[in-house]
């Protein structure tokens, strides 16, 4: 299933304060996770970290995804078109 629910985004929001990673993802539908910073110089330089450990954790679940442009979504493969 390469969809997003509540309980994964949970689980990731667990695995990033496990990682000290100032992050916060918030659930918004199936195909679309908003990503918040925990405080702007927290943050600032740990993107990419922050970037690598989420591919990780959905990667381990078997779903596709990508980053928005601005950054500040993770979408399904399938919003973008692409199926299963």
């Amino acid at each position: 299933m390469n969809r997003f629910t509540y309980n994964r985004i949970v689980h990731l929001n667990a695995a990033l304060r496990e990682k000290e990673l100032p992050y916060r993802i918030d659930y918004r539908d199936e195909h679309t996770a908003g990503i918040w910073p925990l405080g702007i110089c927290a943050s600032i330089g740990r993107e990419e970290e922050m970037r690598a450990e989420i591919r990780n954790f959905f990667r381990k679940e078997g779903v596709e995804i990508f980053f928005t442009e601005d950054g500040t979504r993770i979408c399904t493969a399938e919003r973008n078109g692409e199926t299963e």
